[in-house]
C-alpha cells in the first residue's frame, strides 16, 4: 500500500517532492543512510553494533546481506564461497522471525552464488511463495530454474508467475523457454510475442529471432531482429550483433534492415527544457481539497562520459509535499533527483528519497546503457536494504525523466508507449496526443496540446493508470496541468508559480 499510494504520483507528471523533516527509522537509521550513500563497511560495523538491541531482526539481516555483498565482490574463490554458505545458512534461521520473505529470498540467492544448487532452490521457492507478486524474487527463482533440468518445475512456476504478473517480461520469457524445450515452438512464439510486447529483454529477444527464423517465420525474425538493432545496437555493440545475425543465417536480412532514425534523434538538443535555476510548482488537488503541491527544478548543468566524450546534461529535481491538514489520509514528502543527459532524456542517475508518513525509503539507481543494465540500491521502508543489477535497454525512463520523455512527445508530434521503471520494475506508460486547444493557466488563455494515455502501474483507491495533460504549444512544451483517474475520482494538477534563480 505504501508505493501503492506513491504510484499517483509517479503516473506521469504529478512526482517529486519536498525535502522537509524527514521521517526516523529508529536507530537504524544511521546504518541506512551509509548504506544508501556507499559506504558499505562503515554500514556493516553499525549493524553489527545494533544487533543485540533491535529486537526487529533488522540490523542482523542487513548485516548478513551485506556481508554477502560483499563476498559477492571477493577476489579468493574459496574465502568467497565458505562466507556465501556462511551467511545463506544463518539467513535461512532468520526465517523463523518475523523477516521470513526477505530472509529466504537472500539465503537463496547467496546460496546459489556459493554453489549449492538444491538448498538456494529450495529458499527462493519459499520466498516466492510468501510474495509471489514481486518481480525480483519471481525473477531471481525462475533464472535458476532455468539453468536447471526440471522441465515441469519451470514450466509451473513461469505460468503461475504469468498469471499473476502478465506485465512481467522475464516470466513470459521462462514460459517460452518452457514451451520450447517441451517440443512446443508455435507455442514459445506466442509467449514471447507477449513478452515482447512488455519489454524486450535481450535473452528473449535473441531466442525468438533464432526460433523464428528456424520455423521459417521470416516476418518474426525481421521485426524483432530491428527490435534488437533498436533497443540494444550501440556503437560498441552495432558489430557484434551483425556478427551474431550472420551466425543465424540472418546477416542479409540484418543488412536490408532500414536506417535506424533514433541516432538522428540523439542529435538534437532541448535548452528550452533546462533553464538552470528555475522552478515550477504546480498545485495538486483531489476535487476541491487540496491535497499538496509539487516542485519541479533545474538545479544545475553537469556532464557524462560517453564513447569516450564528454556529454551536456542536467541535474533536474521534483519535490513533493502533502497537505499538513490531511496528513491521516496522506503524508507523502518524497525528493526524486536525477542527472538526465540532454542527447537522450532518459537517466543517467536517478535518486529517489521517499518519506510516507514515520517511514522512509531510498533508492539510488546507475543506469549503464552501454552495457545494458542498471545498478539499483537501496533500502525499502520497512528498513531492508536491498542491491540489484537488472536487465536494461535504450530509451528506458524513470519515474522523473518519464516527463522529458512525454515533453518531447509533444514536441516532436510522436507518441506511443515510455519503458518506465518505477519500484526496480519496468512498466509501460503510453501517451497518445488528443488534439489542440486552449486552457486557462495562472488566470491566462494560453494555448495547449492534450495528451490522454494509461500506465499498467496501480495506485491509490483504484487508480486506473488514465492520465489527461495539457503542455504549452510551443518549442518548450511545458507540463501546464494534468488529471489523474481513480477509483473515486480524479486527482488534478496545475501549474501556480514559475520562480527563476531558485534551483542552485
Amino acid at each position: 500500500m505504501k508505493f501503492q499510494r506513491r504510484a499517483v504520483w509517479l503516473t506521469l507528471l504529478v512526482l517529486g517532492t519536498t525535502l522537509m523533516a524527514w521521517a526516523y527509522q529508529g536507530p537504524l537509521q544511521h546504518g541506512l543512510d551509509l548504506w544508501t550513500a556507499g559506504r558499505t563497511g562503515e554500514a556493516l560495523a553499525e549493524f553489527k553494533r545494533l544487533e543485540a538491541t533491535d529486537a526487529s531482526g533488522l540490523a542482523r539481516l542487513n548485516r548478513l546481506v551485506l556481508e554477502g555483498e560483499q563476498a559477492l565482490g571477493g577476489s579468493d574463490a574459496q574465502a568467497r564461497q565458505r562466507t556465501l554458505l556462511r551467511v545463506s545458512g544463518e539467513l535461512a534461521a532468520l526465517a523463523a522471525g518475523p523477516q521470513r520473505s526477505n530472509a529466504l529470498y537472500h539465503a537463496g540467492r547467496f546460496a546459489l552464488a556459493g554453489g549449492d544448487a538444491a538448498r538456494g532452490l529450495k529458499w527462493l521457492e519459499q520466498a516466492y511463495r510468501q510474495q509471489p507478486k514481486r518481480q525480483v524474487p519471481a525473477n531471481r527463482l525462475l533464472q535458476a530454474l532455468l539453468n536447471g533440468k526440471d522441465l515441469n518445475r519451470l514450466r509451473e512456476t513461469a505460468g503461475h508467475q504469468v498469471e499473476l504478473r502478465p506485465d512481467n517480461p522475464f516470466a513470459w520469457y521462462a514460459m517460452g523457454e518452457a514451451e520450447r524445450r517441451g517440443g512446443m515452438p508455435k507455442r514459445a512464439l506466442v509467449s514471447w510475442s507477449r513478452g515482447l510486447e512488455v519489454f524486450p529483454l535481450r535473452p528473449m529477444l535473441e531466442s525468438a529471432i533464432a526460433l523464428a527464423h528456424k520455423q521459417g517465420r521470416a516476418d518474426l525474425a525481421r521485426a524483432w531482429l530491428e527490435t534488437l538493432r533498436t533497443r540494444y545496437g550501440t556503437a560498441s555493440s552495432g558489430k557484434s550483433l551483425a556478427t551474431w545475425s550472420d551466425s543465424l543465417g540472418l546477416g542479409a536480412t540484418w543488412n536490408s534492415l532500414p536506417p535506424e532514425q533514433d541516432s538522428k534523434r540523439y542529435a538534437d538538443r532541448f535548452p528550452e527544457f533546462f533553464p538552470v535555476g528555475r522552478e515550477w510548482t504546480y498545485k495538486v488537488r483531489y476535487g476541491i481539497i487540496p491535497l499538496g503541491q509539487l516542485k519541479v527544478g533545474v538545479r544545475r548543468r553537469d556532464e557524462i562520459q560517453r564513447g569516450g566524450a564528454k556529454q551536456e546534461a542536467w541535474r533536474v529535481y521534483y519535490k513533493i509535499d502533502s497537505n499538513p491538514a490531511y496528513r491521516m489520509i496522506i503524508d507523502l514528502h518524497d525528493v526524486y533527483e536525477a542527472l538526465i543527459p540532454s542527447h537522450c532524456l532518459h537517466s543517467a542517475e536517478f535518486v529517489l528519497r521517499a518519506r510516507e508518513g514515520n517511514q522512509r525509503s531510498d533508492r539510488v539507481y546507475s543506469f549503464d546503457y552501454e552495457n545494458m543494465r542498471f545498478l539499483a540500491r537501496g533500502y525499502h521502508a520497512d528498513g531492508d536494504v536491498f542491491r540489484e543489477e537488472l536487465p536494461l535497454a535504450r530509451q528506458v525512463f524513470d519515474g522523473l525523466s518519464l516527463l522529458y520523455a512525454a515533453r518531447r512527445m509533444v514536441r516532436e508530434g510522436r507518441y506511443g508507449t515510455v519503458l518506465t521503471i518505477v519500484d526496480e520494475e519496468v512498466h509501460r506508460t503510453t501517451i497518445q496526443y488528443d488534439g489542440r486547444g486552449q486552457a486557462r493557466i495562472q488566470g491566462k488563455a494560453r494555448k495547449v496540446v492534450n495528451v490522454h494515455g494509461k500506465a499498467d502501474y496501480q495506485g491509490i483507491a483504484g487508480l486506473t493508470g488514465e492520465f489527461w495533460g495539457q503542455f504549452s504549444d510551443d518549442r518548450e512544451a511545458l507540463p501546464l496541468a494534468a488529471r489523474f483517474q481513480i477509483k473515486l475520482g480524479k486527482i488534478s494538477m496545475e501549474l501556480d508559480e514559475v520562480a527563476d534563480g531558485v534551483a542552485r
